[in-house]
């Protein structure tokens, strides 16, 4: 009886899920979301939308695979870099996610740093491109 492992990656726009086993990708599922993209450069999600397409994508990924989700020996998880959400007791999201593709800080960023603005030019404060959702790692 082969092994196998599941693979998820939630994205910027879609879940992606995949079920290998016997070396070979056995199952593969995916479902989307929405974005929203708000004239005052707010990029937010719901991360109830995260969970629900997570759930569809993994479940359809292993119907694809012909196998029962008790045959998954381990999960491997991959997510979009720098989304983030205010979150109540127990986790639960009390605003909708603001996405790495957020620019909300944009004019305020530019203001600090003193840079100009221009393409190009917001390397001017440690020689990589700032962005307003970057941590201070990225």
């Amino acid at each position: 009886m082969s092994v196998y492992f599941l693979g998820i990656d939630i994205g910027s726009t879609a879940v992606k899920a995949c079920v290998a086993g016997g070396g070979r990708v056995a199952g593969r599922g995916s479902a989307g979301y929405p974005t929203d993209r708000l004239p005052d450069g707010r990029v937010e999600q719901d991360p109830a939308d995260w969970y629900r397409a997570a759930a569809e994508a993994v479940r359809a990924a292993v119907a694809d695979a012909g196998i029962s989700g008790r045959r998954i020996a381990g999960i491997g998880l991959s997510a979009q870099g720098g989304a983030m959400y205010a979150a109540g007791r127990g986790g639960a999201p009390l605003t909708p996610a603001a996405s790495w593709m957020d620019r909300r800080a944009g004019p305020r960023r530019r203001r600090r740093s003193g840079c100009s603005g221009r393409r190009g030019s917001d390397a001017c404060a440690a020689g990589l491109p700032l962005r307003p959702t970057a941590s201070r790692s990225s």
